[in-house]
């Protein structure tokens, strides 16, 4: 909406042109009828069945090692030191996966993301921070990250 918005400049008409397979998705369709209270609706709707937020809390973990077989590995320990903790019954761990930049810097890089309500991330995060990592491996824990590229 707020692209469409811009297209034109005071006198000279503007034109926006979407392209898409979907042209029936709730998002487009609140953009065409410029009906931001529709989007939001569908939007929360769909977070809230997803467990996204606001209604979950998520912390991106980037596990990074010199190779790719060492990050893979961290990744999957931390998984592993992640089922065998105490955590709130709705936490979720997803992964591991090659992290969207698998390699950056010369580091290779595996991704594991953690899900739970808001009130009990505190105790998600407590014992992630506790991780101990394989030697040759850094793990860094951003929560609620703006994207997870």
């Amino acid at each position: 909406m707020q692209v469409a918005g811009r297209a034109g400049r005071a006198d000279r008409p503007g034109e926006v042109i979407i392209q898409t397979r979907t042209p029936d998705h709730y998002a487009l369709r609140a953009v065409v009828e410029r009906n931001y209270d529709a989007f939001a609706v569908s939007e929360l709707a769909y977070r809230q069945e997803a467990a996204y937020p606001p209604f979950t809390r998520v912390t991106h973990a980037v596990v990074r090692a010199r190779t790719d077989p060492a990050a893979e590995s961290g990744a999957d320990a931390l998984i592993q030191w992640m089922a065998a903790g105490a955590l709130p019954s709705d936490a979720i761990c997803l992964g591991p996966a090659p992290a969207f930049h698998r390699v950056k810097a010369g580091w290779a890089q595996w991704q594991v993301v953690l899900k739970s309500l808001p009130e009990n991330m505190e105790t998600v995060l407590s014992h992630a921070s506790a991780f101990p990592p394989p030697p040759g491996t850094i793990v860094f824990l951003d929560v609620d990250p703006e994207g997870m590229a």
